[in-house]
């Protein structure tokens, strides 16, 4: 073996210890978003173990968004993410001008607002205001329950917006950033 095959060898090994890295960061922010869902984990892993066909098989979702083309495996696998939680109630997707209408039905559709009884209160928002500002009230509402409003970065105008236990936050926002992606506050987006 010569010294170019060693070293493709390397490239080939450093790629798949990436990607094995990155699927594991996936499945754990799913794991914590959703408190251990078996049927979104084996979802998630569906996409992960063979992201392409995945695409191919949903692509009407990826063209609802303008992805028409498999170009990055690791955007189509956090925009994967983000749509197997929201078709679960574990997200709720909305627009950065949503009414105050529909932000609050969305808001109390989630999965764990309506499990954990979390109140979300048509008359705490102001119509004036906006998205942000009504996420700073749900941190503020929800802080004694230790729990908060976060965001997944997708890259658009839109918010993706879930609960989650306040003391999970920093992991949720270590593990996006190590994927090259973000997970903040709601307030922060």
């Amino acid at each position: 073996m010569g010294l170019f095959d060693q070293f493709k060898n390397n490239n080939v090994n450093i790629k798949e210890q990436i990607q094995e890295t990155n699927a594991k960061l996936l499945i754990e922010i799913a794991r914590i978003v959703t408190r251990g869902s078996e049927n979104i984990m084996s979802e998630i892993a569906d996409c992960i173990s063979d992201t392409k066909t995945y695409f191919y098989r949903h692509i009407e979702r990826f063209q609802e968004r303008g992805i028409n083309e498999f170009d990055d495996k690791s955007f189509i696998q956090w925009i994967s993410l983000v749509d197997i939680l929201e078709k679960t109630q574990y997200v709720f997707e909305c627009d950065w001008k949503e009414e105050k209408e529909e932000f609050v039905y969305g808001i109390q559709s989630l999965f764990f607002v309506e499990l954990d009884h979390l109140p979300a209160e048509e008359t705490w928002f102001d119509e004036t205001e906006d998205v942000t500002m009504w996420c700073m009230i749900l941190d503020d509402k929800w802080r004694k329950q230790g729990i908060g409003i976060y965001a997944f970065d997708i890259d658009s105008d839109s918010y993706v917006l879930f609960p989650c236990k306040t003391q999970e936050f920093s992991k949720l926002r270590a593990y996006a950033k190590q994927l090259g992606f973000r997970i903040d506050y709601a307030k922060n987006m």
